[in-house]
């Protein structure tokens, strides 16, 4: 399936690439659009744009959002979410001591990749992870 996003991904677009390749889609292609009617001419489900069922609103990012649609609620993808969430929303909800590093590491590897697809590729290990350290602070 398509998921489309907007071009230039930050953390919360290249968090939620990253859950939906990895607990809802395992075949998932991304594409990148700047507004809902080029994302309807692709034919793809929209994530971490505005206006959008998968995008922040009323408070959530789009990853927090992307969990409850697919009900992947778990301790450790909830510890995620907060980092994401304060990463990309920085509103001061979830305070992490993580999130001014995730920042920068994401905006850094942006910088570095030719296209949002090399981004989203280069970026998911960092996501992959923080999911694996958060799950072995489950233990």
């Amino acid at each position: 399936m398509l998921w489309v996003t907007r071009p230039r991904p930050h953390v919360d677009g290249a968090a939620c690439a990253w859950l939906i390749r990895r607990f809802v889609d395992p075949e998932a292609t991304f594409g990148f659009a700047d507004d809902l009617d080029t994302v309807l001419t692709l034919g793809g489900t929209p994530f971490a744009m505005p206006a959008v069922e998968l995008g922040a609103r009323d408070g959530a990012c789009a990853f927090e959002r992307t969990i409850a649609k697919y009900d992947l609620a778990e301790p450790a993808l909830e510890e995620l979410a907060a980092l994401v969430h304060d990463a990309e929303l920085d509103d001061g909800l979830y305070p992490t001591a993580e999130a001014p590093g995730v920042d920068a590491v994401v905006r850094g590897l942006r910088a570095t990749a030719d296209d949002d697809n090399d981004f989203l590729v280069a970026v998911a290990p960092v996501f992959e992870g923080l999911y694996a350290w958060f799950l072995q602070q489950e233990d």
